[in-house]
């Protein structure tokens, strides 16, 4: 597994590298030009403009290379070779998840990073609101800190959810011949349609009687104690979702492979 992160960051890592290269070098550059003349002239307009559209283009290029790597590689011509190496299917999915994740949060990273360089002389007056958030989210030690760390893990579950539900209606297209790639957006937009009403009808669950009956208790709790009740029943909803989507996915790539 480790051969094959390590092959799938090196083949990402060329499109990547150049994208955030290219972002930080712009932002710098506004950063100077914001310095050097006034922000509403042309050159720092002008600047800012393609600052953002690179922040745009590296998400783009997050989630287009996620769909292309996972299409072209398993589920395309090249599936022929793939599934041939001496490594399990699960391995050939956790490589793939994986390297995704991380270039979604590197990704973040950056563009965090290249907002505080065009903003580094104004960043400071953020610091006092950032003092008091964290002081309000630590107030109740125990309570803030596990509220913390489940967020924390929400960030982590969502990203893996992403990554999974476009693995899934990927891999689902294999029951197509022709047109996958109509397929798997037909596939995406019923998911999204499903999840959404199960959502409508799960806020829908929680007005009535019996849901008072067997979440009454919630009532009783504090705010930071209701936060984390609600924050751990999203993560393991999450979880089960993710769960779901892989299993489906490496049934698909195991059981139902159709590389035509």
């Amino acid at each position: 597994m480790l051969k094959l992160l390590k092959y799938e960051f090196r083949a990402t890592g060329r499109v990547f590298l150049p994208f955030f290269g290219a972002l930080i070098v712009i932002s710098a550059i506004n950063r100077l030009l914001g310095a050097i003349f006034d922000k509403s002239g042309t050159p720092y307009i002008l600047g800012m403009v393609l600052a953002v559209a690179l922040m745009v283009a590296v998400f783009v290029v997050a989630y287009v290379l996620m769909i292309q790597r996972f299409s072209k590689n398993l589920i395309g011509d090249e599936g022929y070779l793939m599934f041939t190496l001496p490594v399990s299917v699960d391995a050939i999915i956790f490589s793939k998840m994986i390297v995704s994740a991380v270039w979604f949060i590197i990704s973040s990273i950056i563009v965090l990073v290249s907002i505080l360089i065009m903003a580094l002389f104004d960043i400071r007056m953020v610091f006092p609101y950032i003092q008091t958030a964290i002081s309000e989210i630590f107030s109740n030690a125990g309570s803030g800190t596990l509220l913390v760390l489940q967020a924390i893990i929400f960030i982590i579950i969502s990203l893996f959810s992403t990554v999974l539900t476009f693995y899934m209606c990927l891999s689902l297209s294999m029951l197509f011949n022709r047109r996958r790639g109509l397929a798997t957006v037909g596939i995406y937009m019923v998911l999204m349609t499903f999840l959404q009403t199960l959502a409508a009808l799960g806020i829908g669950f929680f007005g009535t009687d019996l849901a008072g009956f067997l979440f009454g208790w919630v009532g009783n709790l504090s705010e930071a104690a209701l936060a984390n009740v609600a924050m751990l029943g999203v993560n393991l909803v999450s979880v089960i979702g993710c769960g779901i989507m892989y299993f489906i996915t490496r049934f698909m790539l195991s059981r139902k492979l159709n590389l035509e």
